[in-house]
């Protein structure tokens, strides 16, 4: 069985899932100030599951397992941080 390819429908890279970093940052983002599409609309809800593209500049949440790939709906990763801390 063949793999799905999902491409950015901002920048048309690739999609992969993102890492536990990336979705633990904009939870916290989330938490802290708040998660917005790029349409302006609101994050409802902890972030599960998501797609991120290759430069990891835009992410895309999964509903149900599916990608909602519409161009509005994406997230900028922009100045996440990522960093794990050292204690």
């Amino acid at each position: 069985m063949s793999q799905i390819l999902f491409y950015c429908p901002q920048i048309g890279t690739q999609l992969s899932p993102a890492s536990a970093n990336i979705v633990k940052a904009l939870n916290d983002r989330r938490e802290q100030q708040g998660l917005n599409y790029i349409n302006g609309e609101s994050v409802e809800g902890p972030v599960s599951s998501l797609l991120v593209n290759e430069d990891q500049s835009f992410g895309y949440l999964k509903h149900n397992d599916i990608p909602r790939l519409l161009p509005g709906l994406a997230m900028s990763l922009k100045g996440l941080n990522t960093v794990k801390s050292v204690d």
